[in-house]
């Protein structure tokens, strides 16, 4: 099916072990909630939709710290930049989720900018 689609043939086989990657992630946590892992942050006063911010954001660490290297490899095995990246790009698919469902549940539209000061002071006071 993926090589059918027009577009970077690439693109379509990532996109299927995102998919696998989801999938997989999703049955080890066990959650009653597909996003269940995420929603576990309220309980430490965090909204999901920020957990998964703060979640891309240490992965965008780690990208740039691996691409700092000559090789790009890093000393964990199976987190290479490659892994890391594509965690990236299902952290942000998951947050366009939250945000929808953040978005639904209060009627308002979230603004991006107040909830991106609002995650650095939090990780600006965390990190005291």
């Amino acid at each position: 099916m993926a090589d059918r689609l027009p577009g970077h043939p690439e693109f379509h086989k990532l996109v299927d072990k995102m998919k696998e990657i989801h999938a997989a992630k999703n049955q080890d946590y066990g959650n009653w909630h597909p996003l269940g892992n995420f929603m576990e942050a309220e309980g430490f006063g965090v909204s999901p939709f920020k957990g998964v911010l703060i979640r891309l954001s240490d992965k965008y660490t780690r990208v740039k710290t691996l691409s700092k290297k000559a090789d790009m490899v890093g000393e964990v095995k199976d987190e290479s930049i490659e892994d890391t990246l594509i965690d990236m790009a299902n952290y942000s698919i998951l947050a366009v989720i939250l945000f929808r469902e953040m978005r639904g549940r209060s009627g308002e539209a979230v603004d991006l900018r107040e909830a991106a000061k609002s995650l650095n002071a939090d990780m600006q006071h965390s990190n005291c």
